[in-house]
């Protein structure tokens, strides 16, 4: 079952067992499984290269990412792009 960490309704974006993310961390999440550079993301998310090099170390540290492929399925599974609904006329 999925849960809302914020008021415990139910929700399709966050398993229950899922670490939780702020959203800065999930945006670099996704531009670095897109295997985006330091400086390109910092300049798409605001900050220096040299930061966004250390809040990278300290997200994977945090997940226990150790390969590109483990990147890649936590982005999938922890910081899913925003879901945007189209009104059908």
């Amino acid at each position: 079952e999925l849960l809302c960490p914020t008021n415990g309704e139910a929700s399709r974006h966050m398993p229950v067992n899922d670490p939780l993310l702020t959203d800065r961390e999930k945006r670099l999440l996704r531009r670095l499984a897109e295997q985006k550079s330091d400086t390109d993301i910092a300049s798409e998310m605001g900050g220096t290269a040299a930061q966004i090099a250390v809040q990278r170390e300290r997200l994977l540290a945090r997940l226990g990412i150790l390969s590109q492929s483990v990147l890649e399925k936590a982005a999938r599974t922890l910081a899913r792009w925003p879901y945007h609904q189209t009104k059908i006329k």
